[in-house]
């Protein structure tokens, strides 16, 4: 099979969603979603990457999907340290709550 890929492709979204497993990963924070889109319209998503935070120095971490002995997604390490980076970006931004603002009636 020859697929021939010219389109560029840009990270369009990232989706943080909640993961509960209680008592066994306390440390286990999120998960992630990435998206990406092309110039046409295309696009493609890999889901599975997971959040923790370090009990050792408190740092924020990202996880590859993987099963023991088997990555779903190989990359760069360029790459791949981008994409952790936003990854962490986009889970401490939608950590910040909304404040509603106090609106005064003018009666």
């Amino acid at each position: 099979m020859n697929i021939n890929i010219t389109e560029k492709f840009t990270l369009s979204s990232i989706l943080i969603y909640e993961m509960k497993i209680e008592n066994k990963h306390p440390n286990l924070l999120a998960g992630a979603s990435l998206t990406f889109r092309g110039e046409t319209g295309s696009h493609f998503s890999i889901t599975g990457f997971t959040i923790w935070i370090s009990k050792i120095d408190g740092k924020f971490n990202v996880e590859e999907p993987q099963k023991p002995k088997f990555k779903f997604f190989l990359t760069s390490e360029n790459l791949l340290s981008q994409l952790k980076s936003e990854i962490i970006e986009q889970y401490k931004y939608s950590g910040i709550p909304i404040v509603e603002e106090n609106k005064k009636s003018s009666k």
